[in-house]
């Protein structure tokens, strides 16, 4: 009785930001911008609705989320999975501040939208992707955001922090190698051609780093923001330059590659890691039983076809020459003036 009156007076947003700063010293950065994105979202509901932002555990009502979802998609005017994430972030906390028994009895989120609507497109097809490689682009910022992108669809979708994290260390005996930060499992990708040619691009322009995104020494949540939120816009623009039938995100590179290789017919235990499925487990069994060989020659049916080039699906691939980083066509930036060399860790590429 006196922990159910306990949490009854807890006030539900505080106890959101505590698991926000908790999540934050775990290092699980995007939960802790998820539920603070949240928290701020429902704040900004309340003081619309009640004056202030006060909101004791025991008002966390079916009608209250009812109200919260309504002033979303009619207020907000927020797409309908948007509002769902923030319901089911909500959802994780309540859930985590109140016993299983009272769970039973009593649920807030039963009667709004917490599911995920599949019907937005959100992938590309090869003739989009070549249309944006062939861009004849002067502007600086767009042909890197365009090169970003790029190289996330030649790398099997790879998410944009993993991308805006990548230093030299990661490229080593001909591949690019990483842990995924949602999953922690490692990735390993082979460099082909076009991948080489945008990492040569961006050579030593922002050590240690491989693509000028992150500045900062060590991870910075709001740099990263920022970089991401400018990265989209960019890539908005060019979507419109290339007449993309699917507004260009970040995200859309990962569905494409997916849908490409499923239009190839690569097996689906291949694909599954890219496409983001919600079962990780499923994704891990099948990446256990699947060597490089085969993801290889997976992507490398997909750059082939974006090339052009019939994906013939027992042709070996040519052997690409030595990777050494150096910068054909360098960026200028403040303090670079030539053709540098990257050297890797390891063994040369």
């Amino acid at each position: 009785m006196r922990l159910l009156l306990f949490i009854h007076t807890m006030d539900f947003l505080l106890e959101l930001q505590k698991i926000v700063e908790k999540k934050t010293e775990l290092g699980k950065l995007r939960t802790a911008t998820n539920y603070d994105a949240a928290c701020r979202s429902l704040a900004g509901f309340l003081l619309l609705r009640n004056g202030h932002a006060a909101l004791p555990m025991k008002e966390v009502t079916a009608q209250l989320m009812a109200e919260y979802e309504d002033y979303l998609l009619t207020v907000r005017k927020i797409q309908r999975n948007s509002s769902s994430a923030y319901m089911r972030t909500l959802r994780a906390g309540y859930n985590s501040l109140t016993p299983p028994e009272r769970l039973r009895r009593r649920d807030p989120f039963a009667h709004v939208y917490t599911g995920i609507d599949h019907t937005v497109k959100r992938a590309i097809g090869v003739d989009v992707i070549r249309r944006l490689a062939g861009l004849d682009l002067t502007n600086r910022n767009l042909l890197l955001s365009r090169d970003l992108f790029l190289f996330s669809f030649y790398v099997r979708g790879i998410a944009f922090i993993d991308l805006a994290k990548l230093t030299r260390h990661n490229v080593r005996d001909g591949r690019l190698t990483y842990l995924r930060s949602k999953t922690r499992q490692p990735l390993s990708v082979k460099l082909e051609p076009p991948m080489r040619a945008i990492l040569n691009r961006y050579a030593r322009l922002n050590p240690p780093y491989l693509f000028p995104i992150l500045h900062s020494s060590y991870f910075v949540q709001s740099e990263y923001n920022n970089a991401l939120r400018t990265y989209n816009n960019h890539l908005h623009r060019l979507g419109q330059l290339v007449g993309s039938p699917a507004p260009l995100s970040s995200y859309v590179a990962r569905h494409s590659w997916a849908t490409t290789a499923k239009r190839l017919d690569v097996a689906l235990r291949v694909i599954s890691e890219a496409m983001g499925h919600t079962s990780e487990m499923t994704t891990r069994i099948y990446l256990d039983s699947i060597g490089h060989d085969q993801l290889d020659a997976a992507n490398h049916r997909i750059m082939r076809e974006v090339a052009g080039k019939k994906a013939g699906r027992n042709r070996p691939a040519a052997r690409p020459a030595s990777l050494h980083f150096v910068c054909a066509e360098p960026v200028a930036a403040p303090g670079y003036t030539s053709t540098t060399t990257l050297e890797m860790e390891g063994p040369a590429c």
